[in-house]
């Protein structure tokens, strides 16, 4: 793909002319490429922006560490920009333009460049400039295709059905939220995410959640009423003091009624020996 962005970039000035005519004259659709818009540049600095761009994505493409290629693919980005804002859908450079946004983890994007050039193949294809272009297009989205994640929500079983699901990027450069609808597969960008979901009286539902490149991880939402927990007895549940302290009382009170009830102990007989000879033995009748 580098060979034939070069050679892209060699063509970029002699192309811009042909583009412009090709363009106007098959009045090709907004969803694919327009017109070139009449400008100020010159083809020698449309291409100097171009070549600019191409030699921050080739840092970007070396780079040691994915941030710091994601901060040469920004800068690469900017040039290739630059590059549409004067000359919209030409082809080297929006497939350069593909490439630096996927490396800094624009997937959507990034397929979203590749489909401009592959939606207008018939058209782009009828001069031999943009050839190379198309198969770069081509290679390009069909490597990308499986990296892309996607998500999955679905709800569990709950006390209210979820009526307004939301998507939102909490690090990565992404839109502020999306709303997603349940049991549906999304293609997303990989990065971190925060899931959001509300539903009648019950309250909001928040889970976070991270994707790498190629995952598809299904999230459960479920949406609960908010319940007031059993009280603790002694660290047991209430019902287990109840019984508890019913067996004690009962037993208590078992325990009164037989002491209640238990006859007195017969008392031991004294004897008085009146006009009787006391001995060892009683008494005795003896004179």
């Amino acid at each position: 793909m580098i060979a034939r962005m070069e050679r892209g970039a060699r063509r970029l000035a002699s192309g811009c002319l042909v583009l412009a005519g090709l363009l106007g004259a098959t009045g090709a659709r907004a969803a694919e490429c327009n017109p070139a818009k009449p400008g100020s540049w010159n083809d020698g600095q449309l291409e100097a922006t171009f070549d600019a761009g191409f030699s921050e994505l080739e840092r970007a493409r070396n780079a040691t560490t994915e941030s710091a290629g994601a901060e040469h693919a920004k800068l690469a980005e900017k040039h290739f920009r630059a590059v549409e804002e004067r000359l919209p859908c030409m082809p080297p450079n929006v497939v350069a333009l593909a490439e630096a946004l996927q490396l800094q983890g624009r997937y959507l994007d990034a397929r979203e460049q590749y489909e401009r050039v592959l939606g207008s193949r018939v058209t782009l294809s009828g001069t031999e400039y943009w050839q190379e272009a198309i198969e770069a297009a081509e290679q390009g989205a069909t490597e990308l295709a499986p990296r892309i994640p996607e998500i999955f929500i679905r709800q569990l079983k709950s006390d209210c059905p979820a009526a307004s699901v939301t998507l939102t990027p909490t690090r990565q450069r992404g839109p502020p939220a999306r709303r997603l609808e349940l049991h549906v597969w999304y293609p997303i960008d990989p990065g971190e995410y925060l899931v959001t979901a509300t539903g009648g009286q019950c309250p909001e539902y928040r889970s976070e959640v991270s994707v790498e490149a190629a995952e598809r991880p299904e999230v459960p939402v479920q949406l609960l009423l908010h319940r007031t927990p059993p009280k603790r007895c002694l660290g047991m549940p209430p019902w287990v003091c109840y019984v508890g302290v019913g067996v004690l009382a009962a037993g208590t009170a078992t325990t009164a009624a037989v002491l209640l009830s238990k006859p007195d102990e017969p008392k031991p007989q004294t004897y008085a020996c009146a006009q009787r000879t006391t001995t060892m033995l009683g008494c005795s009748f003896l004179q």
